[in-house]
């Protein structure tokens, strides 16, 4: 007589992703879905259940993509991105060896490569040489103005992040969202805050802080500077808070100068992310000539919104100007606070004491 065991079995729904030609013409073996592990190990990204140099499988997150409308609505900054603040911070903060190069100039230079290739496929008026100068010329101004190089995402829009349908209820829509702040409604802001996760790490790795933060407001329509700076408040403050939790209930508080440095940071990135775009339109055209008809208006249209941005970098550029002169602002403002300071304009001896910190750099 044959005996019967009973094995228990569990339903589970995943995602299996291979990596495309495209992402493996710009991806090291030993890059494909390491960001994935990673933000699976800290939690900050679907778990993942098997990787190779050829995809991967992770956990499937019921929910939905934010969209623009999410990031831009007027009360945004009260909802889904005062929840993401300490989650981007996080991601910041995950540690990168020492040195790790930016990996976006890898990236840029694996698809100028094949461009060269491909380079008569590319739309009238566009050559390889001339999109190579352009991201040799932004490469050599971001170097020069020494931002800071952090544990990136390197796709942050709206669409690669999501909220998981267990929270959902938690963020209101973007047409909610406008309503409440239109209104002025006060319950919009003691609504409990979802949980937002990251998804799609295949460009994760050392990138400049700014990129990330810019990609996401980036945007065709209106960008909410409202949102974005009350969002990079939230966000220094939640890295200040990680290095030193505030005592008791107490808030910690974010200097002005920081925060305007920060912004400007950010804004200064507006070129470089139409640019990353506009190269990956006319490296998908070279490496797919047969479908370039397809990607040519997306490539166009981002070219164009790089070009139209370009000056904004240049030494002499208002993005350029305007985040220098944020960092100046700064360093005065700490050395007025700073032990035996004395005002150069001052007449008389230095005064031995400590002048009280500047009230004009407190939070907003």
């Amino acid at each position: 007589m044959r005996r019967r065991r009973r094995v228990a079995s569990t339903a589970r729904t995943v995602v299996a992703k291979l990596f495309s030609p495209l992402a493996k013409l710009r991806l090291t073996p030993a890059m494909r879905g390491a960001a994935d592990a990673s933000a699976s190990d800290e939690g900050l990204g679907p778990r993942v259940l098997y990787s190779s140099s050829d995809g991967l499988v992770t956990d499937f997150i019921s929910g939905r993509t934010l969209t623009e409308s999410d990031i831009h609505a007027p009360a945004a900054h009260r909802g889904v991105l005062r929840a993401l603040a300490p989650r981007l911070a996080a991601l910041h903060s995950v540690r990168l060896p020492a040195g790790a190069p930016v990996v976006l100039w890898h990236f840029m230079d694996e698809m100028l490569a094949q461009i060269e290739v491909g380079g008569a496929a590319l739309p009238r008026g566009v050559s390889a040489a001339a999109v190579g100068s352009e991201v040799r010329r932004m490469r050599s101004r971001f170097e020069a103005l020494e931002l800071p190089v952090v544990n990136g995402h390197g796709d942050l829009k709206p669409s690669n992040l999501m909220i998981p349908a267990s929270t959902a209820a938690a963020a209101p829509s973007a047409s909610a969202s406008a309503a409440a702040g239109s209104t002025g409604s006060a319950s919009a802001g003691a609504a409990p805050l979802p949980t937002v996760t990251f998804i799609d790490f295949e460009l994760a790795g050392a990138h400049y802080r700014g990129y990330d933060l810019y990609k996401l407001f980036r945007t065709s329509g209106h960008l909410s500077h409202k949102n974005m700076r009350a969002f990079l408040r939230d966000y220094l403050r939640c890295l200040a808070e990680a290095d030193q939790p505030p005592a008791g209930q107490r808030r910690t508080r974010v200097a002005k100068s920081d925060l305007r440095e920060i912004h400007a940071e950010a804004l200064a990135f507006e070129p470089l992310t139409w640019l990353e775009a506009a190269v990956f339109f006319f490296f998908a055209m070279a490496t797919y000539p047969a479908k370039a008809h397809e990607w040519q208006p997306l490539a166009l249209d981002r070219w164009e919104s790089y070009l139209a941005s370009a000056h904004l970098v240049e030494q002499d550029g208002p993005a350029t100007r305007e985040l220098l002169a944020a960092r100046h602002r700064k360093r005065a403002l700490r050395s007025r606070k700073a032990p035996g300071w004395a005002d150069p304009d001052a007449t008389g001896p230095p005064s031995p004491q400590q002048p009280e910190p500047n009230r004009a750099d407190a939070e907003d």
